[in-house]
């Protein structure tokens, strides 16, 4: 379907889509580009939810030295066994492709939990 970026799976949940099919949270993590929630400063604000996601390619020379996890709050394997932002891109630059496993998980997780939030919103009718 084409459908991939976070804000558009929004938009479509709310006009009754409820199947999606597209390569993106993939085709991103192979380049080093990863989502997360995000609730202040700049984001990308997700309809009807409490928060919005950012979109970084940590491919970039500012994140060599960011030993942070992608997310702290995230519950994907990635995040959960802490691997750092600056490990990740270290993978990614010199084309190890558990970098690329690794941001896919984080990728997907992040879809897969805005579904999940989306659906609660749904049931308690907030969306």
């Amino acid at each position: 379907m084409g459908i991939g970026y976070p804000e558009d799976i929004a938009k479509v949940i709310a006009l009754g889509v409820d199947m999606f099919d597209c390569v993106l949270p993939t085709r991103l993590a192979r380049h080093g580009v990863i989502w997360r929630k995000k609730k202040s400063g700049k984001f990308i604000k997700l309809k009807n939810l409490q928060y919005g996601y950012e979109q970084i390619d940590i491919t970039k020379s500012k994140y060599a030295s960011d030993f942070e996890t992608i997310d702290i709050l995230c519950d994907c394997y990635t995040c959960k066994n802490q691997f750092s932002i600056s490990y990740i891109r270290h993978l990614i630059k010199e084309q190890e492709p558990l970098g690329i496993h690794l941001l896919t998980m984080h990728n997907l997780k992040f879809i897969f939990n805005l579904v999940e939030d989306i659906k609660h919103k749904i049931i308690d009718k907030k969306f």
